[in-house]
């Protein structure tokens, strides 16, 4: 799977802020002490010799959560993480959920006040990414002769 790496997730932000407005401090936009270092670890994707993120989903839902919940940025994490999460799917060729404007701000907003642990709530990302089934069409009833 191709995965993103901080210098990426940086330019996403500074793309997000130019776009839809908000505070960019030069260099990165990144706050005092903080960093992009779990973008290393989704990377690895192991600890303690466990997999954290079984699949590509998961590892899309780790982006989101952990730039939302960690807040590395001056302004925009919230679009940022989003980003991060799409483009990672984008980049792999896979499928995800067509996101109306309202349903994602109302989505990441419902992930930045979880108070969920950080496994579970990565979880309910990765389902919510997926493609959704495709509602069957309804069928015209046939109005045949009598």
């Amino acid at each position: 799977m191709k995965l993103l790496e901080p210098e990426t997730i940086v330019a996403m932000n500074r793309l997000t802020i130019r776009l839809h407005g908000g505070l960019h401090l030069p260099p990165d936009n990144l706050r005092a002490g903080q960093g992009l270092g779990f973008a290393h670890q989704i990377r690895i994707n192991r600890l303690f010799g466990q997999i954290l993120y079984p699949g590509p989903y998961h590892r899309a839902a780790a982006y989101l959560y952990y730039i939302v919940k960690n807040h590395p940025f001056n302004d925009g994490n919230k679009r940022t993480g989003l980003a991060a999460a799409l483009t990672a799917l984008e980049w792999n060729e896979l499928p995800y959920r067509t996101i109306r404007v309202k349903e994602g701000e109302v989505f990441v907003n419902s992930v930045a006040t979880s108070k969920a642990d950080p496994g579970e709530e990565i979880q309910r990302i990765a389902q919510w990414l997926e493609p959704q089934p495709s509602k069957p069409e309804a069928r015209p009833r046939s109005r045949g002769r009598r």
